[in-house]
């Protein structure tokens, strides 16, 4: 499922899937300290809205036995992913769509 990212977006996800590391810590990188500090992890990426051309995602965090779900770009919430090993899902109608 192809969705359009700039060259930056493009940077933060390849990066850990290289096994590449920046000379200080990226926005995503500093994301994943805090939430792992503060004890939190996180969970789940879900990308499952698809309007006007644009993809929408939801990343789902886990505390102390509570979810908090935060709306996120597809870019965003899967250069976290990659980095904290959370599973990456899609919604089959957003498979179905995207596909034409």
């Amino acid at each position: 499922m192809p969705i359009l990212i700039g060259p930056f977006e493009a940077t933060a996800i390849s990066l850990p899937l290289d096994g590449a590391r920046a000379d200080r810590p990226m926005t995503h990188d500093l994301l994943n300290t805090v939430v792992e500090r503060l004890g939190g992890r996180l969970a789940r990426v879900v990308i499952d809205d698809l309007w006007n051309g644009i993809f929408y995602a939801r990343m789902i965090f886990e505390q102390g036995g509570a979810e908090l779900e935060i709306d996120a770009r597809p870019s965003d919430a899967v250069a976290l992913a990659v980095r904290c090993g959370a599973p990456i899902f899609v919604s089959e109608d957003i498979l179905a769509t995207a596909e034409g």
